[in-house]
């Protein structure tokens, strides 16, 4: 029930070539799950792009936002597309509509994007591993000590992922200031948006951390994180009564 993609739409779309000239090229868009809405997912150009690709990353963003309890389903561009397709809803359908900014997700700034969204995925990664590396049961399975300290980390590459982890690395305290904790009054939004990844970094860590312990995966973090999000999206579709259709 959870594995299959539960809608597939695809239909021809214009382009405009550089040289002035129109071309009708194939699109093809997935949700692979309903049980929470909106879907949330992206948008991609790419000649080599499959149906089944395509497919395949709604159904990963399903689980991404599962695992760490984002109540969207999962679909599926770069901050200028997305902007486009803002200026198009609104200038559409979307002119009654006092929350046309928030049709889609990845905007620039000037369009209605939040600040501090960039830096989430190296700063979601970095918040994740802190809760492990400051966890001493974990450590020392590893025969390694708590903390950051005397620790090297190797990155694949230094791409935007990357260089924000590493800028997290290299700059944030490992436990937030309590005035940083506890200043809501006039906060920015970068510093909502930084602080709400570190709590929700945190408390989908430790839930991984008891399924683990639960069912005694050890440190395969990997399928305790698939058991979670399978667990949640089952018990959507259950409370939703789709699980006796």
């Amino acid at each position: 029930m959870i594995k299959p993609c539960n809608y597939l739409l695809s239909g021809p779309f214009p382009i405009q070539r550089k040289d002035g000239s129109w071309e009708v090229m194939e699109g093809c868009g997935a949700q692979h799950s309903q049980h929470h809405t909106p879907c949330k997912g992206g948008i991609w150009y790419s000649t080599d792009v499959s149906v089944g690709e395509v497919k395949a990353l709604a159904s990963l963003m399903t689980y991404k936002c599962a695992v760490v309890d984002v109540s969207f389903g999962g679909a599926k561009a770069g901050e200028r597309e997305m902007s486009w397709i803002v200026d198009t809803y609104i200038s559409t359908i979307g002119h009654y509509d006092i929350n046309a900014h928030a049709c889609v997700t990845g905007k620039l700034i000037g369009q209605g994007g939040i600040h501090g969204w960039i830096s989430v995925t190296g700063g979601g990664v970095f918040h994740g591993i802190e809760n492990f590396i400051n966890e001493a049961s974990y450590m020392s399975i590893l025969g390694m000590t708590p903390g950051f300290g005397d620790k090297t980390f190797v990155v694949q590459s230094f791409e935007g992922l990357e260089r924000k982890f590493g800028k997290h690395v290299r700059t944030i305290p490992i436990v937030p200031k309590a005035e940083f904790q506890d200043r809501i009054l006039g906060a920015l939004e970068k510093d909502i948006v930084h602080s709400g990844l570190a709590y929700t970094m945190e408390h989908s860590a430790r839930r991984i951390m008891h399924t683990a312990v639960k069912y005694n995966l050890g440190l395969d973090l990997r399928t305790a994180a698939d058991v979670n999000t399978i667990e949640k999206v089952f018990k959507v579709y259950s409370e939703a009564g789709v699980t006796f259709m």
